[in-house]
């Protein structure tokens, strides 16, 4: 009996939080091995040792490495935020630690694609957060609605284009469409390479210029001219007909446009509130 005891004694004590001085000794072995940092296993590890940490900075420190782990070298978002979340609740962790895990946490909801539950983690850690930061994710969701519209915009375009070229095919009359086309396509075609070529090139010149907006712009404008002079040779001559469709070519390239700044992610909508 007295054997029993003594094991389970040792099991228990095997089982103990960690000192200190051993928590900070098995946060360094994986921080200072490069290979240990990214090793799925080794983080997963370090994960389950850290909850045996005392309450310190230590255990914040390990839970931060942890996380960042997560996130930025292995892939698994979803165990990333739950570390982050531990790093932000702990009392132990200072205000500037707290707030960076705060907002580490938004950006990887972002990231993720859920932009509700990044819009409801900021507002409900807002003394955490700048409201700079928070109007920034406000404006995520704005944008999404606003994404929304131009594909429908753009939808709606293409469909009423569509509509008109069968209903003028069916008539066998779409050769004033192809003729409009021959003497349009060519000139339509040299202007977009010269606007996203000259474009191109003017902000590639810049230190901090990016050419891929003009040339992805033109690339996106080309086929909606086709489609709209298409349109135009086939649609009605009416005054309103030529007016509402004139707004929905227009709609259609402002929507082209809008598309292609939110695919490449640039900071030039931010100028528009988005």
């Amino acid at each position: 009996m007295a054997l029993v005891a003594l094991l389970l004694f040792a099991q228990g004590a095997g089982a103990s939080p960690a000192s200190e001085e051993a928590a900070r000794a098995r946060l360094e072995q994986v921080r200072q091995d490069p290979r240990l940092a990214s090793d799925p296993a080794a983080i997963e590890s370090l994960a389950r040792d850290a909850e045996t940490f005392p309450a310190g900075p230590t255990r914040v420190e390990a839970r931060m490495l942890v996380a960042l782990a997560w996130l930025e070298r292995l892939h698994r978002p979803e165990d990333g935020i739950a570390e982050l979340q531990k790093v932000a609740d702990d009392p132990s962790s200072d205000p500037v630690t707290s707030r960076f895990a705060e907002a580490q946490i938004v950006d990887a909801l972002v990231g993720a694609g859920r932009v509700d539950g990044a819009i409801a983690e900021a507002h409900a850690h807002a003394d955490r957060l700048d409201p700079r930061f928070i109007a920034q994710v406000d404006h995520l969701a704005r944008r999404r609605w606003v994404r929304r519209a131009a594909f429908g915009v753009i939808a709606v375009f293409v469909a009423l284009a569509s509509i008109a070229l069968a209903r003028a095919a069916r008539r066998r009359d779409l050769k004033g469409a192809v003729r409009a086309l021959q003497g349009f396509a060519p000139p339509a075609t040299l202007f977009i390479v010269f606007v996203g070529g000259a474009g191109g090139m003017l902000a590639a010149a810049y230190e901090s210029g990016n050419a891929a907006p003009f040339l992805l712009l033109g690339a996106a404008a080309w086929p909606l001219l086709l489609l709209a002079r298409g349109w135009a040779a086939v649609g009605s001559s009416a005054v309103l007909a030529r007016v509402l469709r004139a707004a929905v070519c227009a709609g259609a390239a402002l929507a082209a446009a809008f598309v292609v700044l939110d695919l490449l992610g640039l900071s030039y909508l931010q100028g528009f509130g988005l």
